[in-house]
């Protein structure tokens, strides 16, 4: 999604705003690589006792969910990007719009049985940290 809005961005001809896009997309890849390795935490289905049945497999641990960090920190960093250089009316709507998707892909990942509650919440929260600290 973040490449899409970078390769927009770009066409459109504001290439300082692509390359803050960019910059979030590396940052939030390089946290997500990070914390995956320091906190080592399995997936639900990799318990040995767990009657969870996968679509999909990852051989990475799963915390924090990186779908998740991914889709808070691209839809809030357009948020604060927008609403700074466009001062948008409307944007208790962008924010419900931005916490329905976030819920929808939360829950696709705990539905498929690859990411608990607490790795997705957590996933969240760190997502929208970068895009606040990065804007």
């Amino acid at each position: 999604m973040m490449v899409l809005v970078f390769t927009a961005t770009f066409a459109i001809g504001k290439p300082s705003r692509a390359l803050y896009y960019l910059t979030m997309m590396i940052v939030n890849c390089y946290f997500t690589i990070m914390m995956k390795l320091i906190l080592h935490r399995p997936r639900p289905y990799m318990v040995e006792d767990s009657d969870i049945k996968v679509n999909g497999f990852s051989s990475e641990f799963g915390d924090p969910s990186g779908h998740t960090m991914s889709c808070a920190q691209v839809l809030t960093t357009m948020f604060l990007d927008l609403n700074a250089n466009f001062k948008a009316k409307n944007s208790y709507l962008f924010i419900g719009f931005m916490s329905i998707i976030l819920v929808i892909v939360g829950y696709s990942r705990m539905f498929n049985g690859v990411h608990s509650l607490d790795q997705v919440i957590y996933g969240a929260l760190i997502g929208l940290w970068i895009a606040f600290f990065g804007h």
